[in-house]
């Protein structure tokens, strides 16, 4: 993988990008089981908890290379099927509107080169007068759909140049600024599809846009589903994503069982005493700070049991 895009080699393949993303959360194990996983995906670290997993994957330039997004949306290595370097003059239809911060914004829906999808491009901070409807591209988020049917997200500047993250103010349709990473970020407003938009400028109506991409997106979106209660894989990606870790999820990712984990939190770092009290829990990144150095203590003299603990100080 050319997460650069520079002609360069970065990754063997996309599991390795992820895996060097994970950053800690990546253990490798040693022990019988361990070593015959690794020799058969011919990888030390041949699996990752499911949310150190998506929060890898959903990251800037690791989720641009994954889906095929290339340096800029108007380059050839693109796979998504546009072209776009920064000319509005092909859009089917575009609204222009004041933000509930106070900024204006415009949205605009373009075919795709290949016939089949859509790209949206939301500009949240124009500068210059509702009235101006010729006003150029700035920049903005643009939302297009994957093979799969669902979104594929990427930031881009003025001239179509992809961000691997969401600046301050750059997707501020709801009043609202993260700075997060596209991707993870992009998604926690577009979960349930393209956001409406009302023309305040020509009375454009992009509603019957909206409702057929939406209607495509969430059939593809419930194809992916598991189908119990709690347990869908994009209630699993936001859980995972924006909940705080509960002894119950601390200990599953620990592999251990909440009992077990209880009664070992006073060999465990101090950080971690939060998950002691009913209904406790401690922030994602503080866990992740200190996941290794939790494993290695846990999981000593297990059958498969985490390699490089003398590296990890408690």
């Amino acid at each position: 993988m050319d997460l650069e895009d520079d002609g360069g080699i970065d990754f063997a393949d996309g599991w390795q990008a992820i895996v060097s993303r994970a950053g800690e959360g990546a253990v490798e194990l040693q022990g019988t089981a361990a070593d015959e996983r690794k020799r058969w995906a011919e990888t030390p670290v041949p699996f990752l908890s499911a949310d150190l997993f998506l929060q890898a994957a959903l990251q800037g330039d690791v989720y641009y290379t994954l889906i095929g997004v290339g340096p800029s949306l108007s380059s050839p290595t693109s796979a998504t099927g546009f072209r776009f370097g920064g000319n509005l003059d092909g859009a089917l239809g575009m609204a222009v509107f004041a933000t509930k911060s106070g900024t204006l914004a415009r949205v605009s829906r373009f075919p795709s080169l290949t016939n089949r999808g859509y790209l949206w491009l939301l500009e949240p901070s124009l500068e210059g007068e509702l009235a101006e409807v010729q006003l150029p591209f700035q920049g903005g988020e643009a939302l297009f759909e994957l093979p799969n049917g669902l979104f594929g997200y990427a930031v881009i500047n003025a001239a179509g140049a992809r961000l691997a993250e969401l600046p301050v103010g750059v997707v501020d349709s709801v009043g609202t600024s993260t700075g997060a990473v596209v991707g993870a970020g992009c998604a926690g407003c577009h979960f349930a599809g393209v956001l409406p938009a009302l023309d305040e400028v020509g009375g454009a109506d992009l509603s019957p846009f909206v409702e057929r991409d939406n209607a495509a997106y969430l059939q593809a979106r419930a194809r992916i589903d598991l189908g119990t209660r709690r347990n869908s894989l994009t209630e699993m990606f936001f859980d995972f994503q924006y909940q705080p870790v509960t002894s119950r999820v601390a200990a599953a990712d620990l592999g251990v069982t909440p009992n077990e984990l209880l009664g070992s939190l006073a060999g465990l770092d101090a950080a971690l005493a939060p998950l002691g009290a009913p209904g406790g829990a401690v922030d994602r990144s503080l866990f992740l700070s200190r996941y290794r150095t939790s494993l290695c203590l846990l999981q000593q003299g297990a059958e498969n049991a985490p390699t490089h603990c003398e590296n990890s100080a408690r």
